[in-house]
C-alpha cells in the first residue's frame, strides 16, 4: 500500500533521474555543436582552397591570352630557347606595352612578351600564397604547344598545389 513516506521516496528518485537525463542531453548537445563547428571550419578552408584554384585558373588563362595577342612573339615567351622556364628578371621592365598610349606602338614583340610575363609573375605572387609560374614550350609539335604551370602553397599543407594549362598556338 502507498504510504506518504513511500510517495516521498518515489518523488525524490524521479527528480534525481531527471537531472541525469538533462546532463546526458547537454553532453550529447555539446558534442553535436562541436561537430557543427568542425564542419564550419572545414567549409571555410575548402572555400579558401577553391578561391586559390580559381585565381590560378584565371591567371593561367590570362598569360595564354597575352600570348595569343602577341602572335609575332610566340618564341619570345621561351627566352632561352630550350623549352623551359622563362628567365626574365624579377623586376618588371615597364615598356608601356600594355598601355594604349603613344609608347605602346614602340614595343617589340620581345618587349611585349617580357612585360606580359613580368606582370603575370607579379600578379601570381600577390594573388596566391607563394605564387609562382612557369612557361614551357614544345616546338616539336605543329603548332607549338605551350604549357603554363601555376604553383602556390596551401595553408598547413607541405605539398604545393599545381595547376597546368596546355595550349597550342
Amino acid at each position: 500500500m502507498n504510504t506518504p513516506s513511500n510517495l516521498k521516496c518515489r518523488v525524490s528518485r524521479a527528480q534525481g533521474f531527471t537531472l541525469i537525463e538533462v546532463l546526458i542531453a547537454l553532453f550529447v548537445l555539446s558534442f553535436g555543436l562541436l561537430g557543427v563547428g568542425a564542419l564550419q571550419g572545414q567549409g571555410l578552408r575548402s572555400s579558401g582552397d577553391a578561391l586559390f584554384r580559381t585565381h590560378a585558373l584565371v591567371l593561367a588563362g590570362d598569360i595564354a591570352d597575352h600570348m595569343r595577342a602577341n602572335t609575332e612573339g610566340f618564341g619570345d615567351y621561351d627566352s632561352d630557347g630550350d623549352g623551359t622556364l622563362v628567365s626574365y628578371t624579377d623586376t618588371a621592365a615597364d615598356h608601356s606595352c600594355i598601355d594604349t598610349g603613344a609608347n605602346a606602338s614602340a614595343c617589340t614583340s620581345g618587349q611585349m612578351a617580357e612585360q606580359a610575363v613580368n606582370l603575370w609573375k607579379t600578379t601570381l605572387a600577390s594573388a596566391l600564397p607563394s605564387g609562382q609560374g612557369q612557361l614551357t614550350v614544345n616546338t616539336g609539335t605543329n603548332p607549338p604547344t605551350y604549357t603554363i604551370w601555376v604553383q602556390w602553397s596551401q595553408i598547413n599543407d607541405v605539398n604545393p598545389m599545381v595547376y597546368s594549362l596546355t595550349v597550342q598556338m
